[in-house]
């Protein structure tokens, strides 16, 4: 579970915070685990960049934070979606292989922007 005495900015907000994960998990089809890792790395970025940082609302701040790390591709699961699963089983190819597709792809575009 998350430690909120390492988490300063998002202490006073930890009870909403903890029970809006399973909610947020369930919203952007990933494990409870994938929600917990983010948080983190959320609250450092603020740590790093407190001019840009939530003032007032946090839990607003984390809910686009899951939002843009699930649109970047970021915001995943330890286990592959099942929707590659099925995207391979359809393609004749193994989870791994569509998996190190996807990683070349996202370098790619990455690379182009």
């Amino acid at each position: 579970m998350l430690d909120f005495e390492k988490l300063p900015r998002f202490k006073m907000n930890r009870f909403e915070i903890i029970s809006l994960v399973p909610e947020w998990a369930h919203a952007f089809e990933v494990e409870t685990v994938a929600i917990l890792r983010q948080i983190p790395i959320a609250h450092a970025w603020c740590n790093s960049n407190p001019r840009k940082a939530p003032k007032k609302d946090p839990v607003r701040f984390l809910h686009n934070w899951m939002r843009i790390a699930k649109k970047m591709g970021t915001l995943v699961s330890k286990e592959p979606d099942r929707r590659y699963k099925e995207q391979a089983a359809a393609m004749d190819m193994s989870v791994e292989e569509m998996i190190e597709i996807r990683k070349r792809n996202m370098a790619r575009v990455q690379a182009n922007s």
